[in-house]
């Protein structure tokens, strides 16, 4: 609920923080907030140099908490608050003494960070998006929204700054790819027209077509994403194609079995994917996008590399080499009925269905809703866009799921009435050709072009460095100069300088700029220049020049890398190469895989006892990497999957009396592999709400009382109190409250009313006291008190509560009428 705007009153903890109940209810009564706080997020708010996206403020005191505790770096902090609340939330925090911290209202606050610096965040990889507390437990329903709206709002704005952009991790890939990226993909275009492809992807669903899959196997172009190989490997389902886009080394985590593929699978990747995996493949690869990063000859016309997953560019290659017919398996862009995001055999599904998942809900083929995540629902409007844009009538695509979401420009199918079209052999020997004429020849070839257009960007980047050096002594010396013919001179060697760096670097002048970017936004003053005096513009040149040198100096490290590493693979063609070059290199790169590559090409036992036995050293390290489960990636999963937390989310189910939800929940739980008494706990918890809404209040009790765990037991005691008075059973729903009041002193005026109405005033007199020394502002509970006090006959104490009450409410009724009855008893 929301409670209207004039019940939102502070309340004040037992530690003198204030805070409002209806945002926070008792999540600050037993620990301060800071201690709350710390227990809650650990260290993932102090991230160095990040863009942090919060939404709620927590009453103002998680503002207070993240000023108090952060680094003192670069980090934004954008809070966004209900935009009811924020005038009232800013009365509590204190952000004046830092300018990196800002609260925006729900009607301001997207604005405000289109005109901010996220650029720069986004394409550096260091946005964050974080829920306070109050956003979390959605005390108030229109946080639910809020959080919908900001995240598809701030995925929105990361997508389109990477495609206007790119991302320092993608050009950082792109030249450490360089040496791979060999062939592009674009000369397969229209290849495989009149056949019939199936993308699988890594959805729940993918299970129910593998079977269909290997039978039709020959009749199909198998196009599959990189992160199902464990999966294919298990059913022994070789496909075409294998496809990965994604940079960041969990993505090798998560497809690193698809190394132990055969080379007759082609490897279509991106130009940016994950190097680990690229470098270490053992055979052909085509790639998407451009090979480098700059203006040249050498970057051939080629497929883009769309997104913003690996299944969208997968769409992307197939209709692109013109497949005819597309099915989808495995593209269910949202959960299955039990909770598993994933398909078998995948890190996710090992660990069990996702129980905090974000709360959106998709419509799918079997016309029911399913729950989806913030990136799939991104990729499902991309997909729909991609479809909408295909001018040509000339594609099908279909979902082979049911329980799919729905896409706009694809319908489903059921497997059995699926008509195959072509044939697609042809069309497979072409594409394998297009690869076998890559030779090792070509690849020498190869090799000296790329490090012949490095060392030109290598020097050229070394005579920007020097020229920015000259620009920033040359700026200084400008407004240094006090005769005009002096200042003249210095201004056409500015002039100079500037038109070295636009037309003999201009092929460069963009990526220094993107890569850059952190530099040149220092430079960009939004101010008017015209208003500016002779500091300003001194300051302004030398940041433009310093910016020019700061990024030519960051590529130039990324382009000595790049060099060293061609060299390295000059030198595994050689059959007696400088092995501790290679060697070096490899570890350097974490691409041990490559001694496989060589292997394939020469004789180990041609070489000396100690190379072998290096080889031998190398290939145990990289076996033993590729069989660990122990992966940075398996360890967020695990984390990830963990019931803390999800008792809110049961709970808010409950509120909207959503009995499906709670039994799709209770579902997702009982599949989890552990078994502990955290999860026993939230299963009672889980049953005793089923059962409040199906009407069976005994067996809701029976599941209630067994609850063990404080956060679980809180809720528990809620309903198994009012169950107890709804059977007047009143010495239960006392002993009950009494440990309710244990989590919250809140629950101390619901004691005490019940003690009164079953009999036991004096016990009643003591909780309220109690109470009142902790919420002296409650008139209704001083009122309570002084009844007692008159049924009592201690009219004095009786009177000084009233008192009081008028003290603070001259127009409260119930009080006067009372003191006149003091009075007339008197």
């Amino acid at each position: 609920m929301n409670p209207p705007e004039e019940k939102l009153d502070f309340s004040t903890n037992a530690f003198g923080e204030r805070y409002l109940y209806p945002v926070n209810q008792i999540c600050f009564d037993r620990y301060d907030s800071h201690s709350v706080f710390k227990a809650h997020y650990h260290e993932v708010l102090w991230d160095d140099d990040t863009f942090n996206v919060i939404i709620g403020t927590d009453s103002g005191l998680l503002v207070d908490y993240v000023r108090q505790h952060r680094k003192q770096d670069n980090s934004v902090y954008i809070f966004v608050e209900l935009q009811s609340l924020v005038g009232t939330v800013s009365t509590n925090c204190s952000i004046e003494e830092d300018s990196n911290i800002y609260i925006y209202g729900a009607d301001e606050w997207e604005s405000a960070v289109k005109h901010s610096e996220i650029a720069q965040f986004i394409y550096k990889n260091k946005l964050r998006f974080f829920d306070s507390l109050g956003a979390r437990y959605e005390y108030l329903d229109d946080y639910h929204a809020l959080k919908f709206k900001v995240h598809a709002s701030l995925e929105q704005l990361s997508y389109l700054n990477r495609v206007t952009l790119g991302s320092e991790n993608f050009i950082v890939r792109q030249l450490q790819n360089i040496s791979e990226n060999n062939l592009p993909a674009m000369p397969l275009k229209d290849v495989f027209t009149g056949c019939t492809a199936i993308i699988l992807a890594g959805g729940p669903s993918l299970d129910e077509v593998l079977p269909w899959v290997i039978e039709h196997r020959k009749r199909l172009v198998v196009i599959a994403v990189s992160r199902i190989a464990k999966r294919l490997r298990e059913v022994d389902l070789i496909p075409d194609v294998f496809v990965s886009v994604d940079p960041f080394d969990d993505s090798f985590d998560v497809s690193k079995e698809m190394l132990e593929f055969p080379p007759s699978v082609v490897f279509v990747n991106s130009y940016h994917v994950v190097s680990k995996l690229l470098a270490q493949w053992r055979g052909p690869n085509l790639y998407l996008g451009l090979r480098f990063p700059w203006k040249t000859t050498n970057n051939s016309e080629n497929f883009y590399s769309a997104g913003p997953t690996v299944t969208n560019s997968a769409l992307s290659f197939t209709l692109g080499i013109g497949c005819s017919k597309i099915l989808f398996a495995g593209v269910d862009l949202c959960f299955s009925k039990e909770g598993y995001t994933h398909a078998k055999g995948s890190i996710e599904t090992a660990q069990g269905p996702l129980l905090t998942a974000d709360g959106l809900w998709v419509e799918t083929n079997a016309n029911e809703m399913a729950e989806t995540s913030f990136p799939l629902a991104s990729a499902r409007e991309q997909f729909e866009i991609v479809i909408a844009e295909l001018t040509e009538n000339k594609f099908e695509i279909i979902n082979l799921s049911l329980n799919a979401a729905k896409i706009k420009g694809v319908s489903y199918q059921n497997i059995q009435h699926v008509n195959i079209v072509g044939f697609p052999d042809d069309a497979k020997q072409k594409m394998q050709a297009y690869c076998d004429s890559f030779t090792e020849n070509t690849l020498r070839q190869d090799n000296n072009m790329v490090f012949k257009e490095l060392s030109k960007v290598q020097q050229d980047l070394k005579q920007i460095i020097l020229l920015a050096d000259e620009g920033i002594i040359t700026n200084k010396k400008l407004y240094k100069c006090q005769m005009q013919h002096q200042k003249d001179r210095i201004v056409v060697k500015l002039n100079k300088i500037q038109s070295k760096l636009d037309k003999n670097f201009a092929y460069l002048a963009r990526l220094l700029k993107t890569y850059g970017l952190t530099y040149f936004v220092e430079y960009m003053d939004p101010s008017s220049i015209e208003h500016w005096d002779d500091t300003q513009l001194e300051k302004s040149g030398d940041l433009y020049y310093q910016a020019y040198k700061k990024s030519a100096k960051k590529l130039l490290k990324l382009i000595d890398s790049s060099i060293e590493r061609v060299v390295a693979r000059k030198e595994e063609l050689k059959s007696q190469p400088d092995f501790e070059l290679m060697f070096s290199t490899w570890r350097r790169d974490k691409q041990l895989g490559r001694a496989y590559l060589w292997m394939q090409k020469h004789t180990l036992a041609a070489q000396s006892l100690v190379t072998q036995q290096s080889f031998e050293q190398i290939l145990v390290e990289y076996n033993a990497e590729i069989n660990s489960n122990d992966t940075d990636h398996a360890q967020f999963i695990a984390k990830r999957a963990s019931a803390e937390g999800v008792e809110h989310k049961a709970t808010q189910l409950f509120a909207k009396r959503d009995l499906h939800g709670l039994q799709k929940l209770a579902l997702s739980l009982s599949l989890q592999p552990n078994n502990n008494g955290a999860k026993d706990s939230l299963t009672h918890l889980l049953f005793g709400y089923i059962n409040v809404l199906v009407d069976n209040n005994d067996a809701a009790l029976e599941h209630f009382q067994q609850t063990s765990v404080d956060s679980h037991r809180m809720y528990a005691l809620n309903h198994l109190v009012g169950i107890e008075l709804g059977k007047k059973h009143f010495p239960e729903a006392i002993v009950g409250l009494k440990e309710l009041c244990k989590f919250s002193p809140r629950y101390l005026i619901k004691l005490a009313h019940l003690q009164y109405l079953t009999g036991d005033p004096l016990a009643a007199v003591d909780v309220y006291n109690q109470y009142l020394t902790l919420f002296g502002d409650d008139t209704h509970a001083w009122m309570a008190l002084a009844k007692i006090f008159f049924e009592l006959g201690a009219t004095e104490s009786a009177q000084i509560a009233c008192d009081y009450v008028v003290s603070v409410e001259p127009q409260n009724k119930l009080a006067a009428a009372m003191l006149l009855q003091i009075g007339q008893s008197a």
